[in-house]
């Protein structure tokens, strides 16, 4: 499961030592150090106190790091929670060796090799008409719902405690970690990333797509399953509200769509290359836009918008304003004349002094009008760069536009 040394990876030596730290915050918790408790944990009739901060720490180190695949750290932090509890119920050691046998038990929690786990996710907002695959996820019908669990049960020679109980079309998705959670929750991201894309696409500010992980409104958590050889998970989260949109094969060989299928395959493969900063890029403003158009809040609409364009076409060395440099950008790439160019320039410098006002607390008010341009801006900027992914990717977007303006590109 390593990668080989580099800067990213997470040492065993420096995992027990956070643990360690993290360890002697844990006490059982009595009268006299309840008011003390920064966090309590209970499980199994064992009640203990911990220092939380001390436990996001282990969380952020190991889902930072590169040789350990653990995508979340919320259920890691519950499944290093969990182990304390169970060591520190059945051990009768003394202190000093008790800490030791918890935090030898927590590394091998992390440390436990991948193993590949085969995930089905529920969707609700997409009628699956017919099978169908984009990037890593493919998309099934209800109607295959029971046929691929039993195809799954003897695939990874298991039987279900029960059958999830999803009513609705769902995705699958085939992943690698050391834990079921984290291999769930992580197919739940991915699966939300093509999500997020119909959104990008298919989204307005006035009507956005009700598109969720989950089975919605039948019932009211989310089912994320996870299988391998001999065990599975079924996780929930929290509540959506459906809408409706078809997918077929045709919808499937949509660009965007296929673009970020593509980066989303690249992420669940850990020998993959690493993703070019366009990719990245892409990858982080497809969250930001999809997020922008489904808010019930203009404020929050607004600022993911314009947050999504500035990881588009924002560079990091500062020789001009972000103002004039993202609404150059939008402009130069986007625009079909001089005159189209000025004009998007204008209006773009008018939407970020909306934004700075809005920073500034002077306004909370966005007109409708102006975010879907702001959208229509977007949809024609994500289409300029899959019509020339691969210059732009070579080059980077501030260079091409910086050719453009000296007339070397047209």
């Amino acid at each position: 499961m390593s990668k080989g040394k580099d800067k990213n990876a997470l040492s065993e030596e420096r995992l027990r030592e956070l643990l360690n730290q993290f360890i002697k915050s844990v006490e059982n918790v009595s009268e006299e150090n309840m008011a003390e408790a920064e966090a309590v944990y209970t499980t199994q009739g064992v009640l203990i106190k911990y220092s939380e901060s001390l436990l996001i720490q282990v969380e952020d180190a190991v889902v930072k790091s590169s040789n350990i695949h653990y995508y979340d750290g919320v259920p890691l932090g519950r499944q290093i929670m969990k182990k304390v509890a169970e060591i520190k119920k059945e051990s009768d050691k003394e202190a000093d060796e008790l800490r030791q046998e918890i935090v030898s038990g927590i590394v091998n929690l992390i440390f436990s090799p991948d193993r590949e786990y085969q995930c089905v996710i529920p969707i609700t907002g997409v009628k699956v008409k017919e099978t169908v695959m984009i990037g890593p996820v493919t998309f099934r019908a209800k109607s295959t719902k029971e046929s691929y669990l039993r195809e799954l049960e003897a695939v990874c020679d298991i039987n279900f405690d029960r059958s999830p109980s999803f009513r609705g079309d769902f995705a699958t998705v085939t992943v690698k970690s050391g834990s079921q959670h984290s291999s769930a929750e992580f197919a739940g991201q991915i699966v939300s990333a093509i999500l997020d894309a119909f959104q990008v696409m298919l989204g307005q500010i006035s009507r956005p797509l009700g598109l969720y992980v989950g089975d919605f409104p039948l019932q009211r958590t989310t089912e994320k399953l996870a299988v391998t050889s001999g065990e599975g998970t079924i996780i929930y989260k929290q509540d959506r509200f459906p809408a409706e949109l078809k997918l077929d094969n045709e919808m499937s060989d949509n660009q965007y769509l296929n673009l970020i299928g593509k980066i989303q395959t690249k992420i669940i493969d850990f020998e993959h290359p690493k993703l070019s900063n366009l990719e990245r890029n892409i990858y982080n403003a497809n969250k930001l836009f999809s997020i922008g158009i489904a808010s019930d809040f203009g404020a929050v609409r607004f600022t993911n918008l314009m947050s999504g364009i500035e990881s588009l076409l924002e560079q990091n060395k500062l020789d001009q304003s972000i103002t004039t440099q993202v609404s150059e950008n939008m402009a130069f790439l986007i625009g079909r004349s001089a005159e189209d160019r000025l004009e998007i320039f204008k209006n773009m410098k008018s939407l970020y002094g909306m934004r700075s006002v809005f920073a500034h607390g002077d306004s909370t008010y966005i007109p409708n009008d102006k975010l879907t341009q702001l959208v229509s801006y977007i949809r024609r900027l994500i289409a300029e760069i899959i019509k020339k992914f691969e210059i732009l990717e070579e080059s980077g977007i501030q260079n091409y536009v910086k050719e453009m303006k000296f007339g070397l590109r047209q």
